[in-house]
């Protein structure tokens, strides 16, 4: 029996719990920055966003979240972020999609489409058909390529049997020193940990968006039930804390702030193994550290992420690589005339923004 046609279709006016249940429906359940409430932080910054339901036979078969960037002059640029979501080992799948996201972009004066989806580079297979689709590898990514994936789908005995023994007597011994994790949402939470980020972005060397941006962002995660603070305390004091995204059986490690005196009694240990036991409590099944070097770097230890690496690995989670970032152009020459001219947009609007672009 032949299947039903594929069709992609335009409901970027679906209400908020409507589009998130297409995503959790979507082949592998989506990412927080595919749900309705990123997209409309994204809004409330000044950007537009479509969002597009592959179905078949009246039944969900993908989805996509889609920012439109409007550039200076030459027209709009579209970027899926962690996205799309579709079963990647169907062609027709991946075909129908890209076919429907052009048709359905191409009244916006999109010059082009960036993707950074959660498929795997192993994938040659789909490569192969984004390059055959007119897809490019893109110069640079926004989102990390590689991370570390725990499996949180495992009994609590097996996941600390998975850790490394450091890690384990690490938790044990910020225990036995009274760091303790306490959950907060609330705009004092949120004032506390930008303070945090401050001192760690200080200390670390690397660039903090602005406080606005930020707060925003969290402020719409947390509305929409998909985040909260985990702070590791110790005597009253905020030692250690992360930002702890979630959505649909997932828990992501989003942002993460410290400061040398709960290094000392090992905070950041008993704060990973707290989110860990926070997923498992709400049913996640996959917790996502983020943010770990690309697997060709793994062994250098000169690599500006490698402590990064050799602290998230005692977690006995997974190495997973995604595919780089790849470009399809709707308008040619002003996508290429694009690719020249953004390293230097970037730079400039970082330094007069004090922010990035995407």
């Amino acid at each position: 029996m032949a299947e039903a046609p594929l069709s992609v279709r335009d409901v970027s006016s679906a209400p908020a719990a409507q589009w998130d249940a297409w995503l959790a429906a979507s082949p592998g359940g989506g990412h927080w920055m595919q749900t309705h409430a990123w997209g409309t932080f994204k809004q409330s910054r000044g950007r537009a966003v479509a969002r597009l339901l592959l179905e078949q036979g009246g039944e969900v078969a993908g989805t996509g979240q889609i920012i439109l960037y409007r550039l200076p002059l030459i027209g709009t640029l579209a970027y899926c972020a962690k996205g799309p979501w579709l079963d990647w080992g169907r062609p027709d799948h991946v075909a129908a999609f890209f076919a429907g996201a052009h048709k359905a972009l191409r009244g916006r004066r999109v010059l082009a489409l960036q993707i950074e989806p959660e498929a795997l580079e192993s994938d040659t297979a789909l490569k192969s058909q984004l390059d055959a689709l007119g897809f490019h590898r893109y110069w640079t990514n926004h989102q990390f390529k590689t991370t570390m994936v725990v499996d949180l789908a495992s009994s609590v005995a097996e996941l600390q049997a998975r850790m490394s023994q450091t890690a384990r007597r690490y938790i044990r011994a910020g225990q036995r020193a009274g760091v303790a994790v306490v959950e907060e949402t609330s705009v004092a939470a949120q004032e506390a940990f930008y303070g945090l980020f401050e001192v760690t972005s200080k200390r670390d060397g690397f660039f903090l968006r602005p406080r606005p941006y930020l707060r925003g962002g969290w402020q719409a995660l947390i509305d929409a039930g998909y985040g909260r603070f985990l702070f590791a305390r110790k005597d009253g004091a905020d030692l250690v804390a992360m930002f702890l995204a979630s959505f649909n059986g997932k828990v992501w490690y989003k942002d993460g702030a410290s400061l040398d005196a709960g290094l000392k009694v090992h905070a950041p240990y008993v704060l990973q193994w707290a989110a860990m036991q926070w997923g498992k409590a709400h049913a996640a099944i996959y917790y996502d550290m983020v943010a770990i070097p690309d697997p060709e770097e793994l062994e250098n230890r000169q690599h500006e992420m490698w402590g990064l690496y050799d602290f998230k690995r005692k977690f006995g989670g997974e190495v997973r690589e995604f595919i780089r970032a790849y470009k399809q152009p709707y308008l040619p020459r002003l996508s290429a005339l694009w690719d020249r001219l953004e390293p230097l947009y970037y730079r400039v609007y970082m330094k007069v923004k004090r922010d990035v672009y995407y």
